[in-house]
């Protein structure tokens, strides 16, 4: 029998087909309890039902606009400033995720997110592909890779924006410095079920569609004024966003003692503080023109 049926009727026995393949084999070997996998498949429909439906995932305001606008200046001028603040302040916690890390590869795992969103591409980074040459071969050239900050900044330079007049917390509305704050609360927390509801929250986040949200928007803006823009920004920052999928959380479900009913509420409060960022962007672009 190939080891894929053993696996099929193993789940099917018990009940485990919404597992992922890489837990079914734990559970199949004993390392992970079938009576917490079962938990865990309860667990889960609950995040299904409460934490994915959130309004930061599932209906975002502002981008949903952003998409089909006939943009102002001062509306993409102001997204740009606010957004730049939200970039330098997860660069902040994603430092205190990994200074408050449990195990050697959370360390490593943030440490990589960090050097992406600073420009220097990992390993296996989408930005260094296979194959790709390195610094160190011939020809290739030591110089500094560009920072997600530095793309933002060569594009609002575009708009009449200066370095100065970006990522300063002081630049922030409330609705983006209550994100800020949220992500260093939670994000960044100590407590291990707090830290990883909030990166579940954020990462499913920023795998939404938001990103082409953006970039279509800029698309359409830069077609409105005949200008060519440096946005490629956006799709770097989407390259960088780590996707929290279903097999990291059950591995974070298995491994670590989890607070399930602390997961749900700091999760919520994380894409309350995502969704207040988007909201405050939503009202303030009413009055600019």
């Amino acid at each position: 029998m190939q080891y894929a049926d053993v696996m099929h009727q193993f789940a099917t026995r018990h009940s485990l087909e919404d597992l992922t393949d890489e837990t079914l084999k734990h559970l199949y070997d004993g390392n992970f309890s079938i009576d917490k996998a079962h938990d865990f498949i309860r667990f889960y429909r609950r995040i299904e039902a409460e934490l994915l439906t959130h309004p930061a995932i599932a209906n975002n305001p502002y981008t949903t606009w952003f998409r089909q606008a006939d943009l102002r200046d001062a509306q993409v001028r102001h997204f740009l400033v606010q957004f730049s603040v939200v970039i330098n302040q997860l660069l902040i916690a994603r430092a205190h995720r990994v200074v408050n890390a449990g195990t050697a590869e959370q360390v490593r795992d943030g440490q990589c997110l960090l050097l992406e969103m600073l420009g220097v591409p990992g390993e296996d980074s989408k930005a260094h592909p296979a194959g790709a040459p390195s610094i160190g071969d011939a020809g290739v050239s030591a110089t500094p890779a560009t920072s997600r900050f530095e793309g933002l900044v060569a594009l609002a330079e575009q708009l009449g924006l200066s370095c100065g007049d970006l990522g300063h917390r002081d630049q922030g509305t409330p609705g983006t410095l209550f994100l800020c704050d949220e992500l260093l609360r939670l994000y960044a927390s100590t407590d291990i079920t707090t830290a990883e509801a909030a990166a579940f929250a954020v990462d499913n986040w920023s795998t939404t569609v938001f990103w082409r949200d953006l970039v279509e928007g800029m698309t359409r803006y830069q077609a409105s004024r005949c200008v060519s823009l440096p946005t490629a920004v956006f799709e770097r920052l989407a390259d960088d966003t780590p996707f929290y999928d279903k097999e990291k959380l059950e591995n974070s479900y298995f491994t670590n003692n989890l607070d399930e009913q602390l997961y749900m509420t700091r999760g919520y409060e994380m894409l309350d503080g995502i969704y207040a960022f988007w909201k405050g962007l939503d009202d303030d672009r009413k009055h600019l023109h």
